[in-house]
């Protein structure tokens, strides 16, 4: 019982977070498509494997087009910590568990 309610919650999280990568996504072409003078389209893959980006890390200059844009879209883009409950609980209440 307790590994199968450990399964279905790292299934929930993952299913989450990727989510949240898709909503992130999204922001940020909006954003590009957004930006003045900005005459390319911009198109973004997500990783499920990498939950929250840091620009510093990448080796972007901190005022870069794309640290903005980043940086702005994680502002703007509640993740799933945001979400109501626990993850329990949004388990239990889905009916999954």
């Amino acid at each position: 019982m307790i590994a199968d309610l450990e399964q279905a919650l790292e299934k929930q999280r993952l299913t989450e977070w990727r989510t949240y990568g898709e909503a992130l996504k999204a922001k940020i072409e909006q954003l590009a498509a957004e930006t003045p003078g900005l005459n390319v389209p911009v198109h973004l893959t997500v990783d499920p494997d990498t939950f929250r980006p840091d620009p510093s890390r990448s080796g972007w200059e901190e005022d870069s087009l794309e640290a903005r844009l980043l940086s702005t879209a994680l502002e703007q883009t509640p993740t799933p910590l945001a979400l109501p409950g626990t993850p329990l609980e949004r388990l239990l209440g889905a009916g999954t568990a």
